[in-house]
């Protein structure tokens, strides 16, 4: 059991022709102290306690025997950094128990040491390989590490601009400080990327159409649209727009956009491309890093990306995906995979002639 801590146990069972009599725990103090010990039982149970040190536990150091109790509580001042036993006996009947203990360190609690980084935080050319000293829980989005974060069991990738947090836990012992590292990756910045600042700082958005990043704090004259802002800071930015994730693709597997699921308010993602509806036209475009450096207002700095308009191949206003000889007998169906404006469209262009002939559809 910790230092400070609570359990539970039982005794006064009995299996087969053996009766549980008799419960020890364990506690380890990690430095000089008070250890205050209490045993709360049912009403059917009636226990004696101790508090006992040496190898087999055969040195008693306090107890609670007097009377006949179902709650015990033993306190023992001046005890040294060690290991020590706790002692709860049946004396008569039987039933569960709760122990809790209390420690009181004399001086300064100890705690484990703060997690250190290798290499330390700091502004690099390539990716880094980062390793983390003791056992330790850490995250990677600027939150605090908690029990429930991310087990540390290797060197950690860092390819963009990441906050690392990392904190030590060990039974018995504080936690350690909670340490921090930022590590800014500044590779050769891609020639096609457009650098698209926190819209939440700046105002900034960009219209594709137009192929410009805009303020809306200049009062927008020129009354350009907006599609794509980023927005936000730790722990994760976000986009607005039209958009649609297609996660770790390039440009060039985007071949044809989606008919539907575009949303706004979805995270943005160092290494993802996404699908932009803007009016009637689709954009592709990727993220080619984000600087999480924190502005002065603690939203995350700015990212970068390059795009392309979705252009369908020749063949018409949509692309054609498979080419049939037909006769003008023939009866067929056309099926399209994006959302077709009927009202935009004559329905009498889908085939134009069969062997020469005009086909009417």
């Amino acid at each position: 059991i910790n230092p400070s801590g609570q359990s539970a146990g039982h005794l006064g069972y009995t299996d087969g022709n053996t009766t549980d009599t008799r419960d020890w725990w364990q506690v380890i103090l990690p430095q000089d102290g008070t250890l205050t010990v209490s045993v709360s039982g049912d009403d059917t149970l009636i226990i004696d306690l101790y508090l006992k040190s040496g190898s087999d536990g055969s040195n008693q150091l306090a107890s609670d025997t007097a009377g006949y109790a179902s709650a015990r509580a033993v306190t023992s001042p001046g005890l040294k950094a060690g290991t020590y036993y706790i002692d709860i006996s049946r004396y008569n009947g039987y039933g569960g128990y709760t122990i809790t203990t209390s420690f009181s360190p004399d001086g300064p609690a100890v705690s484990v040491d703060a997690p250190v980084f290798n290499p330390p935080g700091g502004t690099y050319t390539t990716a880094q390989q980062v390793s983390i000293s003791t056992a330790i829980r850490y995250t990677t989005d600027g939150t605090e590490p908690t029990g429930n974060s991310t087990i540390y069991k290797g060197p950690i990738t860092v390819s963009s601009n990441t906050t690392i947090k990392a904190k030590a836990f060990k039974e018995g012992l504080t936690d350690s400080p909670t340490a921090g590292a930022v590590y800014m990756i500044n590779t050769a910045p891609d020639p096609g990327s457009i650098t698209l600042t926190n819209h939440w700082s700046t105002g900034s958005a960009f219209d594709f159409a137009r192929g410009q990043v805009f303020s809306f704090w200049n009062g927008n004259p020129d009354n350009f649209s907006d599609d794509l802002e980023m927005v936000g800071g730790p722990p994760t930015p976000l986009l607005r727009g039209n958009l649609v994730d297609m996660g770790g693709k390039t440009l060039d597997e985007l071949t044809a956009p989606p008919g539907a699921g575009y949303e706004s308010d979805i995270p943005a993602v160092s290494g993802h491309a996404y699908w932009a509806k803007a009016g009637e036209s689709y954009y592709k475009f990727l993220i080619t890093g984000i600087d999480l450096t924190l502005d002065q207002n603690g939203n995350y700095t700015s990212m970068t990306f390059k795009y392309q308009k979705y252009t369908p191949s020749s063949g018409g206003d949509y692309q054609i995906w498979e080419r049939k000889t037909v006769k003008s007998s023939h009866v067929f169906v056309i099926t399209f995979n994006m959302d077709v404006d009927a009202q935009s469209i004559n329905q009498n262009i889908y085939v134009k002639t069969a062997q020469g002939g005009d086909v009417i559809t």
